[in-house]
């Protein structure tokens, strides 16, 4: 089943604020000295795309030609 784009906006933004809560509770004391102004870690966008019927082989290729 594919999702539509704008299910994949709201995974992605739910993702990144679970997880930028999970963070805060868990390194509240160490990461309060690194970012002192706002609870932010991640930017504002993200990159997603289909890469049509291609193999797992190359999909990891292309990964770690990335650098």
């Amino acid at each position: 089943m594919l999702l539509s784009k704008v299910a994949l906006h709201r995974r992605v933004v739910d993702n990144t604020q679970e997880t930028t809560h999970c963070l805060w509770v868990k390194y509240n004391s160490f990461l309060s000295k690194q970012y002192w102004k706002k609870h932010i870690f991640w930017s504002d966008g993200y990159f997603a795309c289909s890469i049509g019927e291609v193999s797992s082989s190359t999909i990891q290729k292309y990964i770690e030609s990335q650098g």
